[in-house]
């Protein structure tokens, strides 16, 4: 199972759920239908595994998002962390700091 945030890269890197991948979703739909190519590429290999995307909260919309796109992209098992980074705080659990280390493409 893999945590992937979609928060921007700014946000990520202040703090996120320790052992999420940075994953801002990107503005564009040119760019969301290449990153939805480039996160099949990194998390799966022969099969997918399962992925559960989070954001800044329950008033944010891009893990619901990123949630549905991995769907249309076949991922088989899909989750959205719907209280996001705020409810993880909120409930006592820690976060780590990091950079955001994204495809040279992205840069």
């Amino acid at each position: 199972m893999f945590l992937v945030d979609v928060r921007d890269a700014a946000d990520y890197e202040a703090g996120h759920i320790p052992g999420a991948i940075c994953y801002p979703l990107p503005m564009t739909i040119q760019a969301r239908l290449f990153k939805r190519w480039w996160l099949r590429k990194l998390l799966c290999s022969d099969v997918c595994s399962g992925v559960v995307f989070y954001s800044g909260g329950p008033r944010c919309m891009r893990s619901d998002s990123a949630a549905r796109a991995a769907v249309i992209s076949g991922f088989p098992d899909v989750y959205n962390y719907a209280g996001g980074l705020e409810d993880w705080m909120s409930r006592g659990l820690g976060v780590e700091t990091g950079p955001c280390c994204e495809p040279e493409a992205f840069v």
